[in-house]
């Protein structure tokens, strides 16, 4: 892996040398957004580019977005966005997939706060509630819709959320705020910034959050529900600017979740999660272009009793990343990367006295070619080779009963991915987007390794291939200057090989395997706008179908468990400066989800369709510049059935209390 690495740094320095014109990276997003009148994004190809130019599917939520919204956590804002499914599993735990396959422990879906990958590697997973990051201190959520596995990493199999922090080193935010609601929820956050004459700057943020949990799982063979869930975050940001072209910027945080969560088999489990984690990066602006260096460590300790019993997890991951981005003339943008991660972690069941370790190392090179043919003409092509190799132990009696050999627990992987773009603009207000990509999906630690021997026994299969996914978008924009805003609609086909799920061997056996082949497809719609009045609005609709060519004896029916119909509507007023008014509704229609009822049996059980209307009321006297008071509701016209296959999650109605200084 050292020669690994080195090889991959001189490839970035060798490029680099044929072209000394670069653009700065880390840049003042609120100064760019003004400048261009509109968000701006560095995801698409490493450097400065307006939303509209970027060749993926991609909206971006501002900060000024986040603050209507009557949210908790950042799914409550992503359910109201097109082709986004949000389903709320317990009071703090939510699935959210985008463009189908939606599922509890949902390992499709990357999730990145400032490029730090956050979801839990041993299951694939994203802990909502453990991400340490306040919604006062969000400068803007990417969500990019298709496999982007070549310019994000794999996991961004079916979409990216990339949430973007506010710099410390540009943005002065100091806050404190206050939650207090029905079912005994209370939380308090706050936010701090000091800065050095623009050469340091420091933020710190914290939460605490309590409320008291619905009664939402049907297995009576689960006795470790939480009557009361807690969540606790800390986070600090620094940053450094060591010359005019060079910043350093370092963070740590802490997300500490004693919760209840839904697992893949639909059942409701008491959860405790310590994550913990630290970022640093080394971003300069040389004459051989932007190099850019990131290493960060996540490490997470879990433990749930299940019915099978007591599972304690621990998982460490070391990721080292190092880019380039330069340019060839005014428009040619390269960026050559390359990225070694290691992930090391073990399980063990009380009282069955088995353990299972595992190691495993990955190591990726990758390339993007970004091409500015004309004003109204661009293309993108990247590429990513990712090397992986599995290095675990089963446990003495993991080895004794699984149907796998010690040999076959040594594995290695050889993927290539590819995004390919192409963005045309025939007029400055209309834009079209063609978009072509091949994503890998690798199987997770979990599906690898797993042994829990029992009456019902699962095993991960270490032999199980990786998923491959090939994707095909048509997008177009038109900016519609006689009602102030925009339409947007767009198409795509997606085809998957070798799905990865589990599978029923015989009464008393399963294991993770490659199941068969699936596809989905549709088209999302919006149109939103601003009147003269001030009334903003919006609306959009998605469609999308799934068809599987699966076993028979596959444990995750993804046909039956989608949803085909979305529908999103908000509307918002402030009549003065002191008053706003906005209200969100959600609808998706109906679906099937296996749910376990006992230890050992399990039954389908029919969701119906549901509308989730959240609100929010805001005044911001102006005698006492900087409070803001809010009343919001989630769920406001009754339970959210729509969210869990289990009980309902109850309507939640708060009183928010926020006062910047």
């Amino acid at each position: 892996m050292k020669k690994f690495l080195f090889s991959a740094a001189a490839i970035c320095a060798l490029g680099a040398f044929a072209a000394p014109q670069a653009q700065a990276q880390s840049l003042n997003y609120g100064v760019m957004q003004e400048m261009f009148g509109e968000p701006v994004t560095t995801s698409a190809n490493g450097s400065p580019m307006r939303a509209s130019d970027a060749p993926l599917d991609m909206t971006i939520i501002s900060a000024e977005d986040i603050a209507r919204y009557p949210a908790r956590a950042i799914p409550d804002i992503l359910r109201h966005y097109a082709g986004v499914s949000v389903r709320q599993n317990t009071s703090t735990e939510y699935s959210v997939g985008v463009r189908g396959y939606n599922s509890a422990m949902n390992e499709r879906l990357l999730v990145l706060v400032n490029g730090r990958q956050v979801f839990e590697d041993y299951f694939g997973l994203v802990n909502w509630s453990a991400i340490p990051v306040e919604l006062n201190e969000i400068r803007q959520i990417e969500i990019v819709r298709g496999p982007n596995t070549a310019l994000f990493g794999f996991n961004a199999t079916s979409g990216v959320v990339n949430i973007v922090t506010v710099n410390p080193l540009y943005d002065d935010i100091d806050l404190v705020e206050g939650d207090a609601g029905i079912n005994s929820y209370t939380r308090g956050s706050g936010v701090y910034t000091w800065q050095n004459e623009d050469k340091f700057g420091l933020r710190i943020s914290g939460a605490s959050t309590k409320i008291d949990e619905d009664d939402n799982n049907v297995n009576s063979a689960i006795t470790s529900l939480r009557d009361e869930v807690y969540v606790r975050r800390f986070n600090m940001d620094a940053a450094l600017q060591l010359n005019d072209k060079t910043q350093m910027r370092f963070e740590a945080s802490s997300g500490v979740v004693d919760e209840n969560q839904k697992d893949v088999f639909d059942t409701v489990y008491g959860r405790d999660t310590d994550n913990k984690s630290v970022r640093a990066n080394l971003n300069s602006d040389t004459d051989w272009g932007i190099v850019d260096f990131t290493m960060y460590r996540n490490a997470f300790e879990s433990e749930y009793k299940g019915a099978a019993g007591t599972f304690n997890f621990e998982n460490d991951v070391t990721v080292l990343q190092l880019s380039d981005t330069f340019k060839i003339g005014t428009s040619h943008t390269v960026r050559l990367a390359s990225e070694f991660r290691t992930n090391t972690a073990d399980m063990t069941i009380v009282g069955l006295g088995t353990a299972s370790e595992e190691t495993l190392n990955i190591g990726s090179l990758s390339g993007l070619w970004y091409w500015n043919i004309s004003d109204k003409l661009s293309s993108s092509i990247a590429l990513r080779y990712d090397h992986v190799e599995t290095d675990f132990d089963p446990g003495t009696l993991g080895y004794q009963a699984s149907p796998f050999n010690p040999e076959q627990y040594q594995n290695s992987y050889d993927e290539f991915g590819y995004n390919l773009g192409l963005v045309y603009k025939p007029t400055d207000i209309d834009t079209l987007r063609l978009t072509f990509a091949k994503g890998v999906d690798l199987p997770s630690t979990f599906e690898l390794s797993t042994v829990i021997p029992g009456a019902a026994s699962l095993y991960g299969d270490p032999t199980i291939e990786v998923s491959s996914i090939f994707d095909y978008q048509l997008g177009y924009e038109r900016q519609l200057s006689s009602i102030n805003g925009k339409f947007k609609l767009g198409a795509f086909y997606q085809y998957i090989e070798e799905m990865q799920s589990t599978r029923a061997i015989s009464t008393t056996l399963s294991y993770y395997d490659n199941v068969g082949d699936s596809e989905v497809y549709g088209f999302e719609a919006g149109l939103e706008g601003l009147t003269d009045g001030g009334i903003r609005w919006g609306v959009n609709y998605s469609y999308s179908e799934i068809e599987d060519d699966l076993i028979s004896t596959t444990g995750t029916n993804f046909e039956r468990q989608h949803s085909d119909h979305m529908v999103k509507l908000n509307l918002g007023y402030s009549p003065t400066e002191e008053w706003a008014f906005d209200v969100f509704a959600a609808y998706e229609s109906d679906f099937k989800q296996a749910v376990d009822i006992t230890a050992s049996t399990s039954e389908t059980r029919s969701i119906d369709p549901d509308v989730i209307v959240d609100a929010k009321i805001a005044y911001s006297p102006s005698k006492f510049d900087g409070l803001t008071l809010s009343l919001n509701g989630q769920a406001v016209l009754g339970e959210n059935e729509q969210s869990a296959a289990g009980e309902e999650v109850d309507s939640q109605i708060f009183l928010r209390a926020k006062y910047e200084f």
